[in-house]
């Protein structure tokens, strides 16, 4: 970080939009600094090479509404790597029906 500050971004965009933000973040992480700017407030980070990540997602299909939040940290070389994730752009396959017995 630059000092010590925060900054905070809300907008309703189209998901094309949001991927590139989400894009351009993940360039940031992998080339080790992430600016953020929004109007007249700027943030410079420099992530370490550990970083914590948390997800948390909800799906609400009768009202049409989802959400995805995803939070990074970190502190200079102080945690280890550990957890397994994997991340899909495809819906899990349906768990295969039981079969049903026939009368007889």
């Amino acid at each position: 970080m630059s000092g010590k500050g925060k900054f905070v971004y809300s907008a309703t965009i189209d998901t094309v939009r949001a991927a590139e933000h989400l894009t351009r973040i993940a360039e940031g992480l992998l080339a080790g600094t992430i600016g953020l700017t929004a109007e007249d407030e700027r943030i410079d980070l420099t992530p370490s090479d550990v970083v914590r990540i948390e997800i948390s997602a909800t799906c609400n299909a009768e009202k049409n509404r989802g959400g995805l939040a995803i939070a990074l940290s970190w502190k200079a070389a102080t945690e280890t790597p550990r957890g397994t994730l994997e991340v899909s752009t495809m819906p899990a396959p349906a768990p295969a029906a039981e079969p049903v017995a026939e009368a007889t």
